[in-house]
């Protein structure tokens, strides 16, 4: 049976030392069938945009597909994404954190608005699954850091944020997201 082998890599460790390119190469060298390319440094993390230009070099520089990755949370990022870097695909990283429809948006081929009510529910239901899947006390840990994500922007959320890193039981977690929901105003079962 053939697996197909693929690579991710960062464009460089710093501005001053970008090798995705010469990676990129010797992993096509050596049998890799694709290779996916994030457009930041290490030294970066996760600050500044990603550099499309890195991504577009790697393309250049070899023979296999490249998959381009970096600040794609909608249908726009992706196409533009493409469109720019001549990339075969683009991978969703963080920007798929709190925010699932990015997806959708990108399968039906348009942006999507999620509303504050939506990304609520979507915390409630990310929460349940959780609790489903790793019980009550790990399910809910876990939850904490997604949930955040999914509250990210909403106005008024960092109060919520920070009650819900102390919460323990799903139950009150529910509670206290159905509670910040109709303090805002939005409409959540």
């Amino acid at each position: 049976m053939t697996v197909p082998v693929t690579v991710k890599m960062r464009s460089g460790w710093s501005s001053g030392e970008i090798n995705a390119p010469l990676i990129a190469r010797i992993c096509e060298d050596n049998g890799a069938d694709a290779v996916t390319v994030h457009g930041r440094t290490k030294e970066m993390q996760y600050s500044g945009a990603a550099d499309r230009g890195i991504i577009t070099l790697v393309r250049k520089a070899v023979g296999i597909p490249v998959i381009a990755n970096g600040d794609i949370r909608t249908w726009s990022d992706h196409k533009a994404m493409l469109e720019e870097t001549g990339a075969a695909a683009a991978a969703i990283g963080r920007g798929a954190c709190g925010n699932p429809w990015a997806f959708l948006s990108i399968k039906e081929g348009r942006d999507i608005e999620v509303s504050p009510a939506e990304r609520i529910q979507g915390a409630i239901r990310h929460l349940d699954m959780l609790v489903e899947w790793a019980g009550e006390t790990h399910g809910v840990i876990e939850a904490r850091k997604h949930i955040a994500w999914y509250l990210h922007g909403i106005r008024g959320a960092g109060a919520v944020r920070t009650r819900i890193m102390s919460l323990k039981k799903a139950a009150e977690v529910r509670e206290t997201l159905r509670e910040f929901a109709v303090r805002s105003g939005e409409s959540v079962l």
